[in-house]
């Protein structure tokens, strides 16, 4: 079962999700990020979809589709890239070819991302940039769950080209954090001090579940 109360998903992003999900031009796209990981856990609020594939795909045919079915608005578009709104429900379409941890989980009419595959992706975004908090909160919740060596476990199955020293560095760097942007609506509360008590702990006893 998915968390799909409106504190978690609301109603119009979710029936948007079924409705994607459902049509045969997305088939080879899945849900990833903080949506898949909150309609999983349950933890936050979250509105965007983000729609990973692994496969190269022709931009201009997903975007003259969406916007002709969907009255998709374009925010930007690049290589396998298209970003912005159905509604008011920001919506991307991104190729990611890293190759998936576990199998897409596929129920209740949707299809994301695993456990796994969303910690290995949240650790390279933090990797990559650390300003946004809610990246930090998603680990946070997920050391509930799964201990950060399996995390970076994951990491380095999906990215096996990458340095497995650096998403160690990044998860306990806290310099970055623009905790004013995109703050996440919680569940429960998460205090600022307890997120990052918890992180340094999680990479000094990388097997312990919290």
């Amino acid at each position: 079962m998915f968390h799909k109360s409106p504190e978690i998903i609301l109603p119009n992003t979710l029936s948007l999700l079924e409705i994607i999900t459902a049509d045969q031009m997305f088939s080879d796209f899945f849900l990833v990020g903080g949506t898949a990981l909150s309609l999983q856990i349950g933890h936050r609020q979250s509105i965007d979809l983000d729609l990973f594939t692994i496969e190269p795909y022709d931009v201009p045919l997903l975007q003259e589709y969406l916007t002709n079915k969907y009255n998709f608005y374009t925010d930007r578009t690049g290589i396998n890239t298209l970003i912005g709104h159905i509604g008011d429900v920001k919506t991307d379409f991104v190729t990611h070819s890293a190759s998936l941890v576990n199998p897409l989980l596929t129920k209740d009419n949707l299809r994301m991302a695993s456990l796994h595959d969303i910690a290995a992706m949240k650790l390279n975004a933090i990797s990559q940039s650390g300003k946004r908090l809610k990246d930090f909160i998603d680990v946070f919740c997920l050391l509930e769950i799964m201990p950060f060596r399996k995390m970076l476990e994951a990491y380095e199955i999906k990215y096996p080209n990458s340095n497995p020293i650096i998403p160690i560095r990044a998860v306990t760097y806290f310099g970055d954090i623009d905790f004013n942007m995109d703050k996440p609506v919680m569940i429960k509360k998460v205090p600022i001090k307890k997120m990052k008590e918890r992180l340094i702990k999680a990479v000094q006893k990388p097997n312990t579940i919290f």
